[in-house]
């Protein structure tokens, strides 16, 4: 049984950090991975590298959490950036039909 796990993260534009690398590190542990963007990095290299920083509308990152556990029984969840200090990234959604799941780390 191959486990799936889904991060809800930035993406940062290097692959150094964020989802990038959350998927990468998942696959290296037999884990399929899933993300849910909440913030895109970029660097500006004409201004010393400065960050530049878009976060991703809260609906936007509710969308992709529903699209993803609508499709996979997500086993792990991984909490990174979320954007910014005052976003929050919402619960998973639980529809009617789908039987009630604790979420935490891991799931209990």
């Amino acid at each position: 049984m191959t486990h799936v796990a889904l991060t809800i993260a930035g993406s940062e534009t290097t692959g150094g950090a964020g989802a990038q690398t959350d998927l990468k590190t998942f696959h290296q542990l037999g884990t399929f991975g899933t993300a849910a963007l909440t913030c895109i990095v970029s660097f500006d290299p004409k201004n010393n590298w400065g960050h530049r920083f878009v976060p991703v509308d809260p609906q936007v990152i509710t969308d992709q959490i529903e699209a993803t556990t609508a499709v996979h029984e997500v086993d792990t969840v991984k909490i990174g950036m979320l954007g910014t200090p005052s976003r929050s990234t919402p619960s998973p959604p639980r529809s009617p039909s789908a039987p009630s799941r604790t979420w935490c780390w891991t799931r209990c």
